[in-house]
């Protein structure tokens, strides 16, 4: 996973000129992640009994959510990490 500090990561998207504050407490369900995001549902499930991604349980709706900024930050961190692998295949060519 990525290196930087989800506070940076914050930072980061109010220097962009989004305000972070609008996508911290907000929800959204696991599903609804996975298919924005392209993954796939098992590997989330994965990220959260591994404690990578932090996620919560509405028993009233038997429903999964994330943080809307969680799930953002855990996009990013995966796609960096993707590039780590990349260029780390790409330099033992």
């Amino acid at each position: 996973m990525s290196q930087i500090e989800k506070k940076f990561f914050a930072k980061s998207l109010e220097e962009l000129g989004y305000d972070p504050l609008l996508y911290q407490s907000q929800k959204i369900s696991l599903e609804k992640m996975a298919m924005i995001y392209n993954f796939n549902l098992s590997s989330l499930l994965d990220a959260i009994e591994a404690k990578k991604l932090n996620a919560n349980y509405n028993y009233q709706e038997n429903r999964i959510w994330v943080d809307t900024l969680e799930a953002a930050y855990f996009h990013y961190c995966v796609q960096e990490a993707n590039k780590e692998k990349e260029a780390i295949n790409f330099s033992n060519k």
